[in-house]
């Protein structure tokens, strides 16, 4: 069980998601601190903003676009 420390960030989220962090922490590891269960993870605060970033920029690699 992890003890409270400063800049640390609980992330609820759907285990699609969770398993997308995981790979990003992956290849860039000090990202995800610990997994607590299926839809919540302990993530460096610090580091969030990347997350977005990169669970944005995947989210749209796989989304499908209608052309006119």
């Amino acid at each position: 069980m992890p003890r409270a420390q400063k800049g640390l960030l609980l992330v609820e989220c759907d285990p699609t998601v969770k398993q997308l962090i995981l790979n990003i922490d992956e290849k860039s590891p000090g990202i995800v601190i610990e997994e607590i269960d299926d839809e919540r993870l302990l993530v460096n605060e610090h580091r969030l903003e990347q997350i977005k970033a990169e669970l944005e920029r995947r989210l749209e690699e796989n989304t499908y676009q209608i052309e006119d």
